[in-house]
């Protein structure tokens, strides 16, 4: 996978942020690119689309991010390029406004928040455990 991504692969960013993995398939027919499709999907949790060029589209920034953790220790210097960028959490502090859906009370909003919020640094580390962390962990 990392040599196809390498080789036929595009990461496009928006800054430092991920927006889409592109894998060109222009020469494969449709019937290869449904399988390819379902075996990414079965072997990894991806779910790739499919757009007017042939080419197969990942949009999900969990899944880019995944995407990325695997392949990353197998690319060549010289493609740095299609590495991930650093991931960078935002402070709590800096969000202004969250929603959340009506069933979700919370008596002491800022507290249970930041509770949950201390967690993700564990989920940061378990993710680098990659083999099946997000589709195990993450409802896709």
């Amino acid at each position: 996978m990392a040599w196809w991504y390498q080789d036929d692969g595009h990461l496009k960013l928006d800054g430092d942020i991920p927006r889409k993995i592109i894998l060109s398939t222009d020469s494969f027919s449709q019937g290869e690119n449904l399988f390819l499709q379902h075996f990414l999907l079965d072997k990894y949790g991806f779910h790739f689309s499919l757009d007017g060029q042939n080419r197969l589209l990942l949009y999900d920034q969990f899944q880019i991010y995944y995407f990325l953790q695997i392949v990353d220790p197998y690319l060549h210097e010289s493609m740095s390029r299609k590495k991930r960028p650093a991931y960078r959490v935002k402070p709590i502090a800096d969000r202004t406004t969250i929603y959340l859906p009506d069933h979700l009370v919370l008596t002491k909003p800022t507290e249970e928040i930041n509770r949950q919020y201390i967690k993700l640094a564990r989920i940061i580390e378990a993710a680098k455990n990659r083999e099946g962390f997000f589709r195990h962990n993450i409802v896709l």
